[in-house]
């Protein structure tokens, strides 16, 4: 390590003083691990590049992270002028309450009214039958026919004057 000069100089882990110490760190160990003279500026110049996309791709990462931030923002806002509060259901639920109870009363009224249209269409049939009964009773019987039935419901008598003629 005496040969590229390190000094150790750094006082916070996340500043540039430790960010340069650390590459000359990488760039020594790596001229060591290849036996590389320390003058050779190939590794140096790998770790630089290994360095432009680490902060490139940093760069990219923190601009995608920033724009799904603003459309998952976006989307929430839109979700919440869409869908309704707590507050505004609850502002609902007692007109609710009321429509509802009003529509199980219509119901009831509803079958109550079936039910009586049902009575009344079976008295008005009722009266109907009795009518017509009524009539039959009351309407001139047609042309006899040749057999009647007496009083006796087992003995049948003819008349006479519908043989002979």
């Amino acid at each position: 390590m005496d040969a590229t000069g390190i000094t150790f100089c750094y006082s916070s882990p996340y500043s540039l003083d430790s960010l340069s110490y650390q590459l000359k760190s990488r760039d020594n160990d790596l001229r060591y691990l290849f036996h590389l003279d320390p003058p050779c500026g190939m590794i140096t110049f790998l770790i630089c590049m290994f360095a432009v996309l680490l902060i490139a791709s940093a760069m990219i990462s923190l601009r995608a992270m920033r724009r799904n931030e603003n459309l998952s923002q976006e989307l929430q806002e839109d979700t919440g002028n869409k869908l309704p509060r707590k507050e505004s259901i609850l502002d609902i639920r007692p007109a609710y309450n009321c429509i509802h109870k009003h529509l199980k009363q219509t119901d009831v009224f509803q079958e109550k009214a079936k039910r009586t249209l049902w009575k009344e269409r079976l008295e008005i049939e009722i009266m109907n039958s009795r009518i017509s009964c009524i009539n039959k009773l009351l309407r001139p019987e047609a042309p006899q026919s040749q057999w009647r039935k007496s009083r006796s419901p087992k003995v049948f008598y003819r008349d006479g004057n519908a043989i002979k003629a």
